[in-house]
């Protein structure tokens, strides 16, 4: 009997939700026993969101994965979140914040990126965000691999 092991290496929309926000993953196999996983998560509380996206460059090693230092790893993504208002007297507005992040690490085996924005209590009726990332992993043999994921609130 033979077992294969699968990774999902493209973008879906993540529909999972718990406690700390919406998350979504995918993992890329350079070969069986080595690979990069990506992850992103949205976390909302009354105070403030935040979002996170990391990667992070493991082999299997005594039936778990393990930190492993690879070439170089890469994380490119892209934020946004939109707070609505409303005033006393009903009047509604909304504040819309962008940001992108882009870092590559050499030697390394993992990079993770939070960017949290605060948010004022009084007034807010409607918070709302995403993030997209995409994220790559080059083995010194040359091999590159990369996989892509997108949380939204």
């Amino acid at each position: 009997m033979e077992i294969f092991e699968v990774g999902r290496a493209q973008m879906e929309l993540a529909n999972k939700s718990g406690s700390s926000g919406h998350k979504d993953s995918c993992t890329s196999f350079f070969r069986a026993r080595r690979h990069i996983k990506g992850q992103a998560w949205l976390t909302n509380w009354v105070v403030d969101m935040s979002s996170t996206t990391e990667i992070e460059s493991q082999r299997k090693s005594w039936f778990r994965w393990w930190h492993n230092r690879i070439e170089s790893v890469s994380l490119d993504a892209e934020y946004s979140i939109t707070q609505t208002f409303r005033s006393p007297w009903g009047y509604e507005w909304s504040e819309l914040i962008t940001d992108s992040y882009s870092h590559t690490k050499y030697n390394a085996a993992e990079i993770r990126k939070n960017l949290t924005w605060g948010v004022a209590v009084n007034g807010v009726i409607r918070v709302t965000g995403w993030i997209s990332s995409i994220y790559t992993g080059e083995c010194s043999d040359g091999l590159t691999r990369s996989c892509s994921t997108y949380v939204s609130k």
